[in-house]
Protein backbone atom coordinates (compact mmCIF):
# COMPACT_ATOMS: atom_id res chain seq x y z
CA UNK A 1 0.00 0.00 0.00
CA UNK A 2 2.92 2.27 0.47
CA UNK A 3 4.94 0.88 -2.13
CA UNK A 4 7.57 -1.21 -0.37
CA UNK A 5 8.25 -4.20 -1.31
CA UNK A 6 10.19 -5.83 1.90
CA UNK A 7 12.07 -9.00 1.71
CA UNK A 8 14.07 -10.53 4.77
CA UNK A 9 15.94 -14.13 4.38
CA UNK A 10 16.36 -16.71 6.66
CA UNK A 11 20.26 -17.19 5.81
CA UNK A 12 20.94 -20.94 5.64
CA UNK A 13 22.90 -21.67 8.63
CA UNK A 14 23.15 -18.27 10.08
CA UNK A 15 19.62 -17.70 12.11
CA UNK A 16 17.92 -18.07 15.26
CA UNK A 17 17.36 -22.06 14.43
CA UNK A 18 20.68 -22.89 12.94
CA UNK A 19 23.99 -20.62 13.63
CA UNK A 20 26.09 -23.68 12.21
CA UNK A 21 27.73 -21.34 10.15
CA UNK A 22 28.39 -18.72 12.19
CA UNK A 23 31.41 -16.75 12.03
CA UNK A 24 32.11 -18.52 9.34
CA UNK A 25 32.67 -18.38 5.08
CA UNK A 26 29.08 -19.40 5.29
CA UNK A 27 28.33 -16.25 7.28
CA UNK A 28 30.78 -14.25 5.83
CA UNK A 29 30.04 -14.78 2.36
CA UNK A 30 27.31 -16.15 2.02
CA UNK A 31 24.86 -13.95 3.63
CA UNK A 32 25.74 -11.45 0.56
CA UNK A 33 24.89 -14.03 -2.10
CA UNK A 34 22.38 -14.96 -0.06
CA UNK A 35 20.74 -11.81 -0.64
CA UNK A 36 21.36 -10.76 -3.99
CA UNK A 37 19.76 -14.09 -5.10
CA UNK A 38 16.72 -13.17 -2.90
CA UNK A 39 16.71 -9.98 -4.82
CA UNK A 40 16.99 -11.94 -7.63
CA UNK A 41 14.35 -14.30 -7.10
CA UNK A 42 11.70 -10.93 -5.87
CA UNK A 43 12.47 -8.90 -9.33
CA UNK A 44 12.14 -12.14 -11.55
CA UNK A 45 8.61 -12.81 -9.94
CA UNK A 46 5.78 -12.41 -11.97
CA UNK A 47 3.84 -10.44 -9.10
CA UNK A 48 6.44 -8.70 -7.13
CA UNK A 49 9.10 -8.15 -10.09
CA UNK A 50 6.84 -5.49 -11.87
CA UNK A 51 6.55 -3.39 -8.79
CA UNK A 52 9.73 -3.12 -7.67
CA UNK A 53 11.58 0.07 -8.65
CA UNK A 54 14.74 -1.22 -9.62
CA UNK A 55 16.10 2.63 -9.30
CA UNK A 56 14.81 2.72 -5.69
CA UNK A 57 16.37 -0.34 -3.99
CA UNK A 58 17.73 -0.01 -0.02
CA UNK A 59 18.72 -2.47 2.39
CA UNK A 60 18.75 -2.26 6.15
CA UNK A 61 20.84 -4.35 8.17
CA UNK A 62 21.78 -4.80 11.87
CA UNK A 63 24.99 -6.13 13.43
CA UNK A 64 26.32 -8.83 11.04
CA UNK A 65 23.03 -7.56 8.78
CA UNK A 66 24.96 -4.46 8.85
CA UNK A 67 28.24 -6.18 7.42
CA UNK A 68 26.39 -7.45 4.61
CA UNK A 69 24.93 -4.37 3.51
CA UNK A 70 28.04 -2.80 3.35
CA UNK A 71 29.81 -5.83 1.35
CA UNK A 72 26.83 -5.40 -0.97
CA UNK A 73 27.40 -1.49 -1.52
CA UNK A 74 30.99 -2.42 -2.55
CA UNK A 75 33.00 -2.53 1.12
CA UNK A 76 35.76 -5.09 0.98
CA UNK A 77 36.63 -6.79 4.62
CA UNK A 78 40.05 -7.57 5.17
CA UNK A 79 39.73 -10.23 7.54
CA UNK A 80 43.67 -10.91 8.07
CA UNK A 81 42.96 -7.08 9.88
CA UNK A 82 41.08 -9.32 12.84
CA UNK A 83 44.03 -11.00 13.49
CA UNK A 84 45.65 -7.97 15.25
CA UNK A 85 42.29 -6.69 16.33
CA UNK A 86 41.97 -9.85 18.40
CA UNK A 87 45.92 -9.10 19.72
CA UNK A 88 44.32 -5.50 20.69
CA UNK A 89 41.16 -6.79 22.50
CA UNK A 90 41.21 -10.92 22.61
CA UNK A 91 38.30 -10.87 25.23
CA UNK A 92 36.31 -10.26 22.34
CA UNK A 93 34.12 -13.17 22.63
CA UNK A 94 31.64 -12.47 19.19
CA UNK A 95 34.88 -12.00 16.85
CA UNK A 96 38.31 -13.30 18.30
CA UNK A 97 36.46 -16.47 20.42
CA UNK A 98 38.40 -19.65 19.13
CA UNK A 99 35.16 -20.84 17.07
CA UNK A 100 35.37 -17.96 15.02
CA UNK A 101 37.09 -18.68 11.66
CA UNK A 102 36.96 -17.80 8.15
CA UNK A 103 37.61 -21.82 7.12
CA UNK A 104 34.22 -22.69 8.83
CA UNK A 105 32.46 -25.60 7.67
CA UNK A 106 32.08 -25.83 3.90
CA UNK A 107 28.93 -24.38 2.28
CA UNK A 108 30.26 -21.82 0.17
CA UNK A 109 32.42 -22.93 -2.52
CA UNK A 110 33.69 -19.46 -4.05
CA UNK A 111 34.99 -16.69 -1.30
CA UNK A 112 34.80 -13.53 -3.51
CA UNK A 113 32.90 -10.97 -2.29
CA UNK A 114 29.56 -10.32 -4.00
CA UNK A 115 28.76 -6.79 -4.80
CA UNK A 116 25.16 -5.62 -6.00
CA UNK A 117 24.80 -2.67 -8.26
CA UNK A 118 20.91 -2.44 -7.88
CA UNK A 119 21.31 -1.13 -4.12
CA UNK A 120 21.07 2.47 -4.23
CA UNK A 121 21.05 3.07 -0.51
CA UNK A 122 22.05 1.36 2.97
CA UNK A 123 21.20 1.62 6.22
CA UNK A 124 23.79 0.10 9.28
CA UNK A 125 22.19 -0.60 12.38
CA UNK A 126 25.51 -1.54 14.73
CA UNK A 127 27.23 -2.90 12.06
CA UNK A 128 29.85 -5.93 13.22
CA UNK A 129 33.35 -6.71 11.91
CA UNK A 130 34.20 -3.13 11.37
CA UNK A 131 37.66 -4.28 12.69
CA UNK A 132 38.03 -6.25 8.92
CA UNK A 133 37.50 -2.93 6.92
CA UNK A 134 40.41 0.11 6.45
CA UNK A 135 39.94 3.47 3.92
CA UNK A 136 40.94 1.42 0.92
CA UNK A 137 38.60 -1.66 1.47
CA UNK A 138 35.67 1.25 1.75
CA UNK A 139 36.44 3.37 -1.41
CA UNK A 140 33.98 1.77 -3.91
CA UNK A 141 31.16 2.54 -1.47
CA UNK A 142 29.36 5.33 -3.24
CA UNK A 143 25.89 4.89 -2.06
CA UNK A 144 24.09 6.87 0.85
CA UNK A 145 24.22 5.59 3.77
CA UNK A 146 22.42 6.01 6.82
CA UNK A 147 24.64 4.83 10.33
CA UNK A 148 23.18 3.87 13.79
CA UNK A 149 25.05 3.32 16.97
CA UNK A 150 23.48 1.86 19.88
CA UNK A 151 24.77 3.77 22.77
CA UNK A 152 24.97 0.98 25.04
CA UNK A 153 25.76 -2.16 22.79
CA UNK A 154 26.91 -4.82 24.93
CA UNK A 155 27.95 -7.12 21.96
CA UNK A 156 30.25 -4.88 19.73
CA UNK A 157 33.26 -2.96 20.78
CA UNK A 158 33.99 0.96 20.86
CA UNK A 159 35.01 2.29 18.58
CA UNK A 160 35.77 -0.74 16.50
CA UNK A 161 32.89 -0.58 14.71
CA UNK A 162 30.03 2.09 13.51
CA UNK A 163 32.31 4.92 14.63
CA UNK A 164 35.22 3.33 12.71
CA UNK A 165 33.49 2.94 9.99
CA UNK A 166 31.64 6.24 9.96
CA UNK A 167 35.04 7.95 10.35
CA UNK A 168 36.76 5.43 7.10
CA UNK A 169 33.26 6.13 4.66
CA UNK A 170 34.36 7.77 1.95
CA UNK A 171 31.13 9.64 1.76
CA UNK A 172 29.68 10.77 5.18
CA UNK A 173 26.88 8.38 6.50
CA UNK A 174 23.97 9.95 8.28
CA UNK A 175 24.93 9.23 12.15
CA UNK A 176 23.09 8.63 15.20
CA UNK A 177 23.79 7.14 18.40
CA UNK A 178 20.34 5.55 20.19
CA UNK A 179 20.48 6.80 23.60
CA UNK A 180 20.01 3.60 26.22
CA UNK A 181 20.01 1.16 23.24
CA UNK A 182 21.95 -1.91 23.54
CA UNK A 183 22.73 -4.40 20.47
Amino acid sequence: RRGFVVVAPLHPGDNFQDTSGYGTAVQLFGRPRHVKAVLDAVIAHRTFGPVVDEARIGIVGMSVGGYTALVLVGGKPDFARLTGYCREEPDDPWVCAPRHTVGGPPGVSDRALVRDSRIKSAVLMAPALGPAFDQAGLADVRVPIRLYRPEADEVLRRPYNAERLRLMLPRPPEYATLPGAGH
